[in-house]
């Protein structure tokens, strides 16, 4: 049994290739969905779309495709990665090995400011819980709301 990309129904998978579980989820990656979404994202709602740090109709599909995906990798974490007025709030399996990657493109040294145990269902509801504050895709203004969380954080966990 498999679990649908798109809607997360389980489904008989008979062949090798196939990542969803109806012509009708499958339609979301055929050439008229992505024309629907591209209407959608650029001339129905492009602030919309600017908001949750969509820059192409592939990022869009990505989304789509990680929207239902259940997380069931071990060990993985939500962490704040600060760089300047900024903080980061991402998941990883390896968080130093994430922060690595990412400071290259980052003006200022990134900084580990916070750390818990999580799941990308658990990025997405910070990113929710945080959607105020955010600049671009992941990215949001490091202000008091988040390190009041974060304090939260630690004194749960002590």
């Amino acid at each position: 049994m498999r679990h649908c990309t798109i809607c997360g129904k389980q489904f008989e998978n008979n062949t090798a290739y196939r990542a969803t579980c109806s012509d009708t989820c499958d339609g979301i990656f055929d050439q008229e969905g992505k024309a629907a979404i591209r209407r959608m994202f650029s001339e129905v709602a492009p602030e919309a779309a600017r908001v949750l740090g969509f820059q192409t109709v592939e990022d869009v599909m990505l989304w789509l495709t990680d929207l239902r995906r259940e997380d069931t990798t071990p060990g993985g974490e939500v962490y704040f990665l600060a760089c300047g007025d900024f903080v980061k709030i991402g998941y990883s399996t390896d968080i130093a090995g994430r922060t690595e990657a990412l400071q290259p493109g980052a003006p200022q040294k990134l900084e580990l400011i916070g750390r818990m145990p999580g799941s990308i269902q658990t990025e997405r509801a910070l990113h929710k819980k945080f959607k105020h504050l955010r600049e671009h895709g992941e990215w949001f203004s490091l202000t008091d709301d988040i390190w009041k969380f974060l304090k939260a954080v630690r004194n749960k966990r002590q």
